[in-house]
C-alpha cells in the first residue's frame, strides 16, 4: 500500500439503473445506459481522475493539490448534470421506438456524492484501487434517505467535510440540511444541492456571446492544460490579472457565494478602472462579461472559449465593439483596438509562462 494522500472523492450514479433494466427490453436498455455512462465517463474531467467504473457509477477522486478552487468540483457535478439532461431529453425526443426501455428514459436519473478525505492506494492484480475509510464511507451514502426525506431525486450530496474543503460558505448556506445514520460509522451530515433546480435555470438562461460580425479583437493561444485545468487561470482574480495585464482585480459580487452569473470582477489598469460583470456562464466550455471601458457610458461583451485540442486547450479572447451613444461607442472602439492587440498578446504570453513554470513546479 502507498502513502496516504489527502483529496476528494466523488460517485456519479445513475438513479434508477436498477428499476430501468428489470422493467426494460434488455438490448436497448444496455444501449441507453452505455450512452450514459460514456457520457459520465467523458465529463469526469481533470483534476478529477477515473478510479474505477461500479455498474452504474463512476468512481473518481481528486488530490488536494491539483485542485486550485473548490468551486470547480461544483463546476464539474453541475455541468455533468446539465450535459446528462440535455442527453436524456434529445435521446426521448428522437426515438420513436415504442418499447419499454425507451418508454422509461426519462425515469433515469443522476446523483453525486462528494467526500473529502484520505486515502491509499493498493495493488490489485494489474489495477490500483483506493481504500481506506473515507472511501468506503463515499460509498455507503448511496444507501440513503434523501429522496424520501427532502423530496430531492436528483442531487448532489455533499459530507460537511467536502463542504469544509471546498470553502463555500454561502452556497452552502442555500442547501438542504440532512443526515444520515450509518453502522460502524455514525452521524454523517450532509448538505444536499437539487440538480434539476440548476437545470430548470440554466436552461431558462440567456445566452451571450459575441458574435464574428461583432468582433472588435480576438486572440487565441494554446495554453497545455485540459479545459477544467485551464478554467481557474481565466476565472480566479489574481489569474485574470495576468490575463488582462492589469495591475489587480477583484470579486466584488457574487451571487450564491459562488463566481457565475452576477458576479462581478472590478479589473485596475495604470489609467483606469474597469466593472467586469459575468452574463454568461458554462463552465469549462465559456463565459462572457460586460465590461465598462475607458471611455465614459461606453461598455463591451468579451467572450472567453475554451476548446479541446491535442496540446491541452484552445482559448480565445474574443471582444466585441462598443455599445453607447454612437460618437462615444466610435471613439472607444477606434481606441480600444491597438490598446487590446498591444496587451493581450503580451498578457496571453506571461499567462503561458506562468502556467509552464506552475507544471515544472508540480
Amino acid at each position: 500500500m502507498n502513502t496516504p494522500h489527502t483529496g476528494y472523492l466523488v460517485v456519479a450514479d445513475i438513479s434508477g439503473y436498477t428499476a430501468y433494466l428489470s422493467d426494460s427490453e434488455l438490448e436497448h436498455a444496455r444501449d441507453s445506459l452505455n450512452s450514459f455512462l460514456e457520457l459520465l465517463v467523458e465529463y469526469t474531467r481533470r483534476p478529477l481522475l477515473i478510479s474505477r467504473l461500479e455498474g452504474d457509477a463512476v468512481f473518481s477522486y481528486a488530490f488536494d493539490e491539483h485542485v486550485l478552487e473548490g468551486q470547480i468540483l461544483v463546476d464539474l457535478i453541475e455541468s455533468t448534470y446539465l450535459a446528462f439532461r440535455k442527453a436524456r431529453e434529445l435521446m426521448v425526443i428522437n426515438t420513436t421506438c415504442t418499447c419499454r426501455a425507451c418508454a422509461n428514459i426519462p425515469n433515469l436519473d443522476l446523483k453525486f456524492f462528494l467526500h473529502h478525505g484520505r486515502y491509499a492506494f493498493q495493488d490489485v492484480s494489474d489495477y490500483k484501487e483506493l481504500v481506506g475509510t473515507d472511501v468506503n464511507l463515499v460509498h455507503r451514502l448511496a444507501k440513503n434517505t434523501i429522496v424520501a426525506t427532502t423530496g430531492i431525486r436528483a442531487y448532489a450530496a455533499y459530507t460537511a467535510a467536502a463542504i469544509d474543503a471546498i470553502g463555500l460558505a454561502e452556497f452552502a448556506a442555500l442547501l438542504t440540511k440532512h443526515t444520515e445514520q450509518y453502522d460502524h460509522i455514525g452521524e454523517v451530515k450532509i448538505l444536499v444541492q437539487d440538480l434539476d433546480a440548476v437545470w430548470q435555470h440554466q436552461r431558462d438562461a440567456q445566452r451571450y456571446e459575441v458574435r464574428p460580425d461583432n468582433t472588435l479583437y480576438r486572440i487565441d493561444a494554446v495554453f497545455p492544460l485540459p479545459p477544467a485545468e485551464l478554467w481557474p487561470y481565466i476565472t480566479q482574480p489574481k489569474y485574470r490579472a495576468i490575463v488582462h495585464g492589469s495591475n489587480w482585480q477583484k470579486l466584488v459580487e457574487q451571487p450564491s457565494g459562488r463566481i457565475g452569473l452576477g458576479a462581478v470582477y472590478v479589473c485596475s489598469h495604470s489609467t483606469y478602472t474597469s466593472r467586469n460583470t459575468i452574463v454568461d456562464w458554462h463552465p469549462f466550455e465559456q463565459y462572457t462579461t460586460v465590461e465598462t471601458t475607458p471611455v465614459p457610458r461606453t461598455y463591451a461583451y468579451v467572450t472567453y472559449l475554451l476548446e479541446p485540442v491535442d496540446a491541452g486547450t484552445r482559448l480565445a479572447y474574443v471582444a466585441s465593439r462598443a455599445y453607447g451613444p454612437p460618437l462615444l461607442r466610435q471613439l472607444s472602439s477606434l481606441t480600444a483596438a491597438p490598446v487590446l492587440s498591444r496587451r493581450m498578446s503580451k498578457s496571453f504570453a506571461a499567462l503561458l509562462d506562468y502556467i509552464n513554470a506552475e507544471i515544472a513546479a508540480d
